[in-house]
């Protein structure tokens, strides 16, 4: 069999390539080296709808003296656009290439594909099959006054249920397939849900509770001191909590620490709960809000502060962006975001922030590709990182929102 190949080292069109084929020279290539890979099929397995980009790396190899070529562009070896294909830094395939398949994920479906690469060989091209199973979408329990509790099961889309009662809850966590809403006056209150439909109440013996997170298999709570529980119903205080007085208004956990941030700038850290690593005073003003991304905490608060901390709550930075009091951060696909109400600030590394818009929708949540917002009593969503804004569900309760989590399957 006579084949011809291309010695070209660098990346190249199929025009060129074409052209450069008629030019070189002929060479015998052997029949038994075709481009083989180490997956037979690829499947993407219950991924969540509007999650990020999924991966999947696999090896292109060969036992040919010569290098392979690519032929065509990724565009045009899968007949599904949910499906792409990275060039590798090379279009010449030697022993062994690294190819990267991505699946897009959109709302629920089932996708199957196949995807046909095009190479230098008799017997091109190279066939797999690919194939994803996008879940259900992950439920949204948003929380606001007067006991309001809001659910999604289609981040916003609809609203499953929203309801309204008496009584103060401050914050809502997920952790071990269970909602937990923290709240109270006298006394603290704690309620527990696994559906976001049906809650049980439990009373704690400790003050208003505010704040709280889930990570490192406990739940962590601030009730004028420093709590922790296994499932959220009985709760251990931790030793020598408070270091201050000062209230903690949000807690976020991420690479294995929660931060918690709360009035006059107080910034604290824990562990698992059982103690303050950390409890310091930042400034003279109120923290609201706390989360983490791109290898940062991000804080903000009242009088345009913005605090972030790249060494997990060792040391922060404070900036100062317009002069407005910020009551939520939120991040999402590579971005923090920020509104003072009126407008809206987006930022990768949270120093350098720029307005977006001045439509008054203030970020609530992020997942996946997804920013979701929220304007009087209708959410909204944003597929272009806060840029333009979609009307999504209309609700009926009248309390404002002012937080929410991501919880888990139905």
């Amino acid at each position: 069999m006579i084949w011809l190949i291309s010695c070209v080292s660098q990346d190249i069109d199929s025009a060129e390539l074409q052209h450069l084929l008629e030019d070189s020279a002929v060479w015998e290539e052997e029949p038994d080296c075709p481009i083989s890979t180490d997956v037979d099929e690829i499947f993407f397995a219950s991924v969540p709808a509007m999650s990020n980009i999924q991966p999947f790396d696999i090896t292109l190899s060969h036992d040919c003296s010569i290098p392979h070529v690519l032929l065509q562009s990724p565009e045009e070896w899968s007949d599904d656009p949910m499906f792409s294909i990275s060039l590798p830094s090379s279009t010449l395939i030697e022993n062994e290439t690294t190819l990267t398949v991505q699946f897009t994920p959109h709302w629920s479906n089932q996708h199957n594909a196949s995807m046909v690469i095009p190479y230098t060989h008799p017997d091109s091209p190279l066939q797999l099959s690919l194939s994803a199973n996008v879940a259900a979408p992950i439920p949204i329990m948003m929380i606001g006054g007067q006991l309001r509790r809001t659910l999604s099961h289609d981040y916003g889309q609809s609203i499953l249920r929203d309801t309204q009662s008496t009584g103060v809850q401050r914050g809502v966590c997920w952790g071990d397939d269970t909602y937990l809403i923290t709240g109270g006056m006298e006394s603290g209150r704690v309620w527990r849900s696994q559906n976001g439909e049906n809650w049980q109440e439990h009373t704690t013996d400790t003050e208003a509770a505010y704040a709280c997170a889930y990570g490192n298999g406990r739940f962590v709570m601030y009730a004028d001191g420093l709590y922790s529980s296994i499932a959220g119903a009985q709760w251990e205080e931790g030793s020598d909590t408070p270091w201050m007085e000062d209230t903690i208004r949000d807690i976020h956990f991420a690479e294995n620490i929660f931060v918690a941030v709360g009035d006059q700038g107080r910034i604290a850290t824990t562990s698992h709960g059982v103690q303050w690593n950390r409890d310091v005073l930042q400034g003279n003003f109120q923290l609201n809000s706390v989360t983490y991304g791109n290898e940062k905490f991000v804080a903000v608060g009242n009088f345009g502060a913005v605090l972030w901390s790249d060494d997990l709550g060792e040391s922060w930075t404070t900036e100062r962006v317009s002069e407005g009091n910020y009551q939520r951060v939120v991040f999402g696909d590579g971005f923090f975001y920020i509104s003072d109400g009126s407008e809206l600030y987006r930022s990768e590394d949270a120093i350098i922030w720029n307005s977006i818009n001045t439509d008054g929708v203030k970020p609530l949540l992020a997942y996946g590709r997804i920013l979701i917002g929220i304007k009087g009593q209708r959410l909204y969503h944003s597929f272009d990182h806060g840029t333009s804004w979609q009307e999504q569900a209309q609700m009926i309760q009248t309390a404002p929102l002012f937080d929410a989590v991501l919880g888990g399957t139905r």
